[in-house]
């Protein structure tokens, strides 16, 4: 308890019934880390004993240790001065801290507002108030008093006005007011038309379009054409999910071309042979160029998507660059078809139900009518399953460098706004492609957020808080497609948005404006002898080879369920997996450590037969024992070196590999485990040899390299657009539901009967 009168905080024992003076000397006042002066809430963190106390005439928050005989200051300024900037406090009453993550909240009443420190932070943040004096929601008058409850909801008593005030705080993030629709996410157009047109190819084939079309204010009216094309069925498939956003952006002045790929869906033609060929883009040219001449179009053409339509919008920017394409957005691609796609990630093979299904679905009749015919036959059963033709390509050659752009990243001139997911598979995307062409380009705009295969606005899917993409797309869009672009606010912000992880689900998005981050340091850490994760060299085992610095792992092609079915999804506990793999754990650590970016691995191994593949899981292992998987990476032995070549049994290497791209928060507390196997099915194909492999712990070649972040001098509120949620009125609902009932087919010579 404090007194604010003697100057000190006492602890009554209610056993013993007495009183001591934990903090202040009693009946003293002062400045200097011994004193207080009218000290007034308090808190006591129950797991240290340290307590957190409003030094009110002081103008600080101390923070005092068990049995400490002087405090420091983690609020406010140390001298005792008050102010209203960032780095001040005035006359606080009241703290309240967040136990883990040491983040200190304080009811800062002179200044009406509640103020949030991060953990060592120099400046604090205002989360609530901050407006002056006065009774609206956005303001105080004397707050005097603050407590959360377990839903991590903000309550505030508001002294004057004679209220207790509930703020919700999501995720860590400030409690700042909902905001109002930006301009550019306010309906430009009520009413729209859609039209189904044919866009014939110089070959005579036909691609079916659906064009959906603002209606005009004034008879000579133009808007610009947003193109998705895709292979995935926009009259049935597709139908229902696509419906929200192309109304949505056709009501905001854009006129919006869905388009099948030929020989899928309602266009004619045979099949591809694969994805993303060479007729698919010479396709894409010629639906640009007619788009661009159509008579409601202004000739500016952008080109968006998700995964497929956004792999191709990246190739069509980089590799092609028809005039009338000025800008994309692209969320979830790849820029390299064999490590970074789904048939080879990290050169390992996968395989899941995708490489079934989309042959599956390439072979369904075209809508509406669903005629099957001899010439359904001739167009969707005469090329090779796209499974059977990855198969043979096991190797990184032409047949995928061809049209991955990390090859062309010097073509990318085009302005470029990429979302990438922390769940999704192709979550080293967006950071590559900006590291590579930010200074070609005229602008590349990032976001990488807590995102699983999806749209940042499908809050039902995706782990994280999410925000309306579509006013992104109409943001971005407006300004380099339109002549009345309105304010260019897009261009002023910083380039990267990251989504900085405290947990799987919780986090706060932040602005990065450089990358690599500045701030970035690297720390290294060994593995030793007796399972530990150290910062410290083990001298033990420096430049020796022997059994006692040798850990041997016994293969096991069936493990790692645990860590999700592709790279991609909400994983969840990872101990029973950590069980069948060497792991290596640090001491609790006494301070948080932020990471972003690529986590570098070092390994010195051997394997005893010729085909390994190395796995290593980044984990954190919280106080409760709890392991979570924040990072992971691999290599497959035989691409060690170019070109490819099988392992020697029992000859020892040094392999070198980064894990995919991450952002992480480690509390006071934790552990930093790492876990390595040589499995983690069924994201990667096992290899098909018995054998045990070795990992030899020699600091010199065996270690990882994190990118660790140091804390901001000041805190900003996270990113206005990633406040702003989809409006109920811009939800559309469902048509129809499309299902398509299965059938055995029976082949005779050419016919076919369908039971």
């Amino acid at each position: 308890m404090s007194s604010a009168g003697r100057s000190c905080v006492y602890k009554w024992s209610s056993q013993t019934n007495i009183t001591t003076t934990v903090a202040g000397r009693e009946n003293y006042q002062g400045t200097t880390s011994e004193y207080l002066s009218s000290p007034e809430g308090i808190y006591v963190d129950g797991n240290s004993g340290t307590v957190y106390i409003a030094d009110y005439v002081n103008n600080r928050i101390q923070k005092w240790e068990k049995d400490a005989h002087n405090g420091t200051t983690v609020a406010g300024l140390s001298t005792g001065e008050g102010g209203s900037d960032h780095e001040s406090l005035s006359e606080p009453s009241s703290v309240w801290v967040d136990d883990e993550t040491h983040v200190v909240y304080v009811a800062d009443s002179a200044n009406e507002r509640i103020q949030r420190s991060l953990y060592n932070a120099l400046v604090g943040d205002t989360i609530a108030g901050g407006s002056g004096t006065g009774d609206k929601l956005t303001q105080f008058d004397q707050p005097i008093d603050l407590k959360f409850d377990n839903d991590g909801n903000l309550y505030v008593c508001d002294r004057v006005n004679h209220r207790v005030l509930m703020f919700k705080l999501i995720n860590n993030e400030p409690c700042f007011p909902v905001s109002t629709p930006t301009p550019s996410s306010t309906p430009t157009s009520t009413t729209t038309s859609t039209e189904n047109v044919w866009l014939s190819m110089p070959d005579g084939v036909r691609l079916s379009t659906t064009l959906t079309i603002p209606v005009a204010k004034h008879g000579n009216e133009k808007f610009p054409v947003l193109l998705e094309y895709k292979p995935y069925r926009k009259d049935d498939n597709s139908f229902n999910a696509d419906q929200s956003n192309i109304f949505y952006l056709a009501r905001r002045g854009f006129t919006v071309a869905k388009v099948d790929i030929r020989g899928t869906g309602s266009s004619e033609g045979v099949l591809i042979e694969r994805e993303y060929t060479t007729q698919e883009l010479d396709d894409c040219e010629h639906v640009i160029k007619q788009l661009a001449d159509y008579s409601h179009s202004n000739g500016r053409v952008g080109m968006f998507g998700l995964s497929w339509s956004a792999f191709n919008s990246l190739m069509m920017a980089t590799l092609r660059r028809p005039p009338a394409l000025r800008t994309i957005f692209a969320a979830h691609a790849s820029d390299d078809l064999y490590k970074n796609d789904i048939h080879y990630p990290d050169g390992i093979m996968h395989l899941d139900h995708y490489i079934v299904s989309i042959d599956h679905a390439n072979a369904l009749p075209a809508t509406p009518n669903y005629v099957m015919n001899e010439q359904w036959i001739k167009e969707r059963f005469t090329r090779r399953p796209w499974a059977d033709i990855y198969l043979e390509h096991q190797l990184d050659d032409s047949f995928w460098r061809k049209h991955s752009i990390k090859y062309a990243y010097a073509n990318l001139t085009l302005p470029t706004y990429l979302i990438g997911g922390l769940y999704d598979p192709y979550k080293d995307t967006a950071i590559n492609i900006y590291e590579h062409a930010h200074q070609i380009s005229p602008k590349i705009k990032v976001v990488v957020g807590p995102f699983v295969h999806t749209m940042p606005d499908n809050v039902n899917r995706n782990p994280g808080p999410g925000f309306d993409s579509n006013a992104e797309m109409v943001r971005w869009f407006n300004h380099w497609l339109k002549d009345d672009n309105g304010n260019s606010d897009i261009l002023n912000e910083p380039d990267i948005t990251l989504f900085i992880r405290t947990s799987l689900t919780t986090g706060t998005y932040r602005y990065e404006p450089q990358w690599p981050i500045p701030r970035q340091r690297t720390r290294r850490m060994y593995m030793t002898n007796d399972q530990m994760l150290t910062e410290q060299i083990p001298a033990s085992v420096e430049g020796k080879r022997n059994n006692s610095n040798v850990d041997t792992l016994e293969y096991r092609p069936w493990i790692g369920f645990e860590s999700g079915l592709w790279l991609g999804g909400l994983t969840g506990h990872q101990q029973s997996y950590d069980e069948h793999s060497l792991v290596y754990q640090s001491d609790p650590i006494n301070e948080i450590i932020e990471i972003i970016g690529f986590v570098n691995v070092s390994l010195q191994v051997s394997a005893t037969a010729p085909m390994a593949h190395w796995i290593v899981r980044l984990e954190d292992v919280d106080n409760n024992g709890q392991v979570w998987l924040v990072t992971t990476g691999a290599l497959n032995g035989a691409q060690r070196q170019t070109p490819s070549a099988p392992l020697e049994p029992n000859h020892t290497y040094i392999i070198t590999f980064r894990l995919h791209f991450t952002t992480w928060t480690f509390f006071t507390g934790h552990s930093i485990r790492v876990a390595t196997s040589n499995a983690m099915f069924p994201t990667y194909w096992p290899s098909a040899f018995a054998m045990n492999t070795s990992l030899f712990l020699n600091s010199s070649a065996t270690f990882i390299d994190l990118p660790v972040i140091l804390p901001l001098s000041s805190i900003s509120p996270p990113p206005s657009f990633t406040q702003q949620q989809v409006s109920s009125t811009d939800i559309f609902p469902e048509l129809f539901s499309a299902v398509i009932y299965s059938c055995r087919l029976y082949w005779h010579g050419t016919s076919v009967v369908h039971i």
